[in-house]
């Protein structure tokens, strides 16, 4: 003989502040799934806000660095539970305005852009740094280790005597179809597409499909300018690099290039001609260049082991040798 038995009572709850999923089981949350790891924030500059979460387009925030900030307080969180090298997104919405400039990178994140091709100057490109030519840089990193840190059909603008991306530390990164430029129109170039400042070390970074150049009547002055003392194990392959002094500039002071290479690229002149497409100075631990395509006055100069490291390296329509001044 049956009896009526109450039955238990299931439900389910979700918090939109920190997407946590649970089940309640007779009113007691039994379960608890909560995204403490691989989080996720929204930017748009045109319907976020400051004081919002970013953590969906509904609540984005308004600019990559609020995310960014977001995202480093709940790195250390995960850290501290553990969780310390979980990959976090950060997704930027292209619109009519540009985003303000980065003084500050995540580690371990992946910032991705969508919108229009990041090599043109229209609304919808995702671009970093104001659109003025009296602008400042699009990124500008002095401290820190910058590890993990991949950029995807990003734009990074640079004002007149200013680099696109400027930085002292990063490692472990990769730029993927992103754009290095001049911002606008302007009667005086923009400095740097690229730019390892002073004493900046820079391991294990790759770019792949960039654009190093400009979108205005004025050429940046140097598409690379690696004045660090690190590049070590980097490589960049299948990028457009111009500029009118030089496509890269390389420092003496950079002595740890070794394991590096520039592979298949155009280097050279844009909308103006290029002096020297690869003016390379270091004498220790030296860059490898190798089937390049060159459009500049002057090919190369490498001062050290030119012979070398001078690979395949094409100017009109011919092999290129390797020059030591």
């Amino acid at each position: 003989m049956g009896f009526n038995q109450p039955a238990a009572k299931r439900g389910f709850h979700y918090n939109p502040v920190t997407n946590e999923l649970g089940i309640f089981l007779n009113g007691i949350d039994v379960a608890s799934y909560s995204e403490t790891v691989g989080r996720t924030y929204y930017v748009n500059n045109i319907t976020g806000s400051a004081t919002a979460n970013g953590r969906s387009w509904g609540t984005a925030v308004a600019e990559v660095s609020q995310a960014i900030t977001l995202q480093i307080a709940d790195f250390a969180i995960d850290a501290a539970a553990g969780n310390k090298y979980t990959m976090s997104k950060i997704i930027v919405q292209g619109t009519v305005t540009a985003y303000g400039v980065l003084t500050t990178l995540p580690q371990f994140c992946d910032i991705i852009g969508i919108g229009t091709d990041p090599r043109n100057h229209v609304s919808g490109v995702p671009r970093l740094g104001p659109d003025e030519t009296a602008g400042t840089d699009g990124v500008i990193w002095t401290s820190g280790n910058g590890t993990g840190c991949n950029w995807y059909n990003m734009q990074f603008q640079a004002g007149a005597g200013k680099a696109a991306f400027s930085t002292k530390y990063i490692f472990s990164s990769h730029f993927e179809n992103c754009a290095f430029s001049a911002a606008g129109d302007t009667s005086t170039a923009a400095a740097t597409g690229f730019h390892l400042v002073a004493s900046g070390r820079a391991t294990a970074v790759t770019m792949n499909n960039c654009h190093f150049g400009t979108h205005s009547n004025k050429d940046l002055i140097r598409g690379f300018n690696l004045a660090g003392t690190h590049w070590h194990n980097c490589k960049v392959t299948n990028s457009h690099i111009c500029g009118s002094t030089t496509g890269i500039t390389v420092a003496a002071s950079l002595a740890n290039g070794q394991g590096s290479t520039f592979t298949n690229n155009y280097i050279g002149a844009g909308v103006e001609d290029c002096a020297c497409a690869v003016h390379d100075l270091a004498t220790a631990g030296t860059i490898v260049y190798c089937g390049n395509f060159l459009r500049a006055s002057n090919g190369n100069i490498l001062v050290e082991d030119y012979a070398g490291r001078w690979i395949g390296n094409i100017i009109a329509n011919a092999y290129d040798a390797g020059a030591g001044s």
